[in-house]
């Protein structure tokens, strides 16, 4: 399936630049051993980290480089004209970038240890892992940036789809972020939000930092973390691959040369990526503008969005020209999208907000933060200058939250909770002159699964606290500003010593 004689010119009509991108590389790569008194194995790590970001660098550069033939009309007469089928070509292209890159990763890699092994302890196991999964990261970012690149019709038009491609994830995410922080869902949008670790790049980085930086220790050295992979993510990254190379089979083996520097029309460039954008912008826009005072601030972004978008669609469509549908398409979109958004914060999120999953073997983390003065707390003189901060910090395992331990700690705590999200959804007001900020995560191995902060409007009463101290920790910080006192009591404790 790879043309010999192609890999070889591929090679020697380069070679100069090849070899000047290969010393580069490694002298990048290996530059934090050039500082002296650094750690062995520090500098090997960041050896490793620096050549990744490198090979990735590589896996978006390459396929601009060696497919830009496509996208002009007279070397894609030629090349496609050659004695060489499609898919060899296309073959050839992709692993002759991928064996590239891949020296010089091993190169580096080499030097690195020569330079480590003498200090260090060298795990090979780990070794083998991280080489494993370079390569089927540059593999694969190869032929998914290949096949993002040849959507478009010509040059500048496909380095545009390769920055808009990688951005979807992080623009997902955010999204996701805006939504649930809005709704006081994250319980629910919490693996939406970690959406960015499901992009390509992410995949290959995560994995393979989390082994490459187990490959060295040194002798006195103890091991602080395992690598931890993600076969989901890798499965994942599998797929892609997948449909890359499916994608490919339209976009270059059955192209037609009369696509070369025209305008890039096919669905997954320009009408996909500008559709994909506008939405999410106005997403975040509709959604953000419901409990929000600043009206005029959004309507001045939504002019803004609107120029963006028609500039979007003059670059694509290559003229200057004003399309009724365009606009009218706009309009629509941000009515709907704000109508959509309006409709489900009215109907509190359909009761999501009420809940959150339990899970075997979780912990639920109640956090209480009281920065205001509560009358029930403070001395007779009110009008004293002094400050009482009051905190609680409650932990109650998922599977014990019905006992009689903690029954009526969780039902003070989930009126205050249930309050706040009504007043959420019912009030303008975000923040409340008195009240507490309540913070509640659900833990697993002391590692936030997912969390989300209410503002309540009413304090704690002292009977309240009293209930709450006896499963938890309570601690009120006491400060006067006259003489400039700062003491932190229990609740027993303050009642007893400050309180009048």
């Amino acid at each position: 399936m790879i043309n010999k004689n192609y890999f070889k010119y591929l090679f020697k009509s380069k070679i100069i630049a090849w070899v000047f991108f290969g010393i580069m590389f490694v002298a990048i790569s290996m530059s934090s051993f050039l500082t002296p008194g650094n750690e062995a194995t520090d500098c090997f790590r960041v050896t490793t980290i620096t050549s990744l970001v490198l090979s990735i660098i590589m896996s978006f550069a390459l396929p601009v480089f060696l497919f830009s033939f496509v996208h002009r009309k007279r070397s894609c007469d030629m090349y496609f004209s050659l004695p060489i089928d499609r898919k060899e070509l296309l073959i050839t292209t992709i692993t002759f970038s991928f064996v590239l890159i891949f020296s010089y990763y091993a190169i580096t890699s080499i030097f690195a240890l020569l330079f480590t092994m003498r200090s260090t302890t060298i795990f090979f196991s780990s070794l083998f892992a991280s080489c494993a999964m370079m390569a089927l990261g540059i593999l694969a970012l190869l032929i998914i940036n290949s096949c993002i690149y040849l959507f478009a019709n010509n040059i500048f038009d496909g380095i545009v789809m390769l920055a808009a491609y990688s951005a979807i994830f992080v623009a997902i995410s955010l999204t996701a972020e805006t939504i649930s922080d809005l709704l006081l869902i994250p319980f629910m949008l919490s693996s939406f939000e970690e959406g960015i670790l499901f992009s390509p790049v992410a995949i290959v980085a995560v994995n393979f930092t989390s082994i490459s930086q187990n490959i060295v220790q040194s002798i006195d050295e103890t091991m602080s973390f395992v690598p931890s992979v993600s076969y989901l993510q890798i499965t994942v990254l599998v797929i892609y691959t997948c449909i890359a190379c499916f994608l490919l089979k339209k976009n270059f083996v059955e192209r037609k040369t009369e696509r070369a520097e025209q305008v890039s029309n096919t669905f997954f460039s320009y009408p996909f990526i500008i559709n994909f954008y506008l939405l999410v912008s106005l997403v975040n826009l509709g959604f953000s503008i419901i409990k929000s005072n600043m009206i005029d601030s959004f309507i001045l972004l939504y002019i803004l969005l609107f120029c963006i978008y028609l500039i979007s669609i003059f670059v694509y469509k290559r003229k200057i020209k004003f399309y009724w549908k365009n606009i009218l398409y706009f309009v629509s979109a941000a009515l709907i999208t704000f109508g959509c958004g309006k409709f489900i914060f009215m109907n509190h999120a359909f009761s999501l907000p009420y809940q959150y999953p339990l899970n075997v073997g979780e912990k639920i983390n109640y956090y209480i933060n009281e920065n205001n003065l509560n009358k029930d707390l403070s001395s007779k003189d009110l009008e004293a200058n002094y400050s009482v901060n009051l905190s609680i910090n409650i932990d109650i395992p998922t599977d014990q939250l019905d006992t009689e331990k903690y029954k009526q700690a969780v039902s003070i705590l989930e009126a205050h909770r249930k309050q706040a999200i009504d007043l959420w959804f019912t009030t303008s007001q975000s923040y409340y002159d008195k009240g507490a900020d309540l913070y509640i995560s659900n833990a697993i191995q002391n590692k936030d699964v997912a969390s989300c902060s209410y503002q309540t409007k009413d304090v704690f009463t002292i009977e309240e606290l009293k209930q709450l101290a006896k499963v938890g920790t309570i601690e009120l910080e006491y400060y006067d500003y006259k003489t400039d006192n700062y003491q932190t009591y229990t609740l027993d404790e303050y009642l007893k010593e400050v309180k009048l």
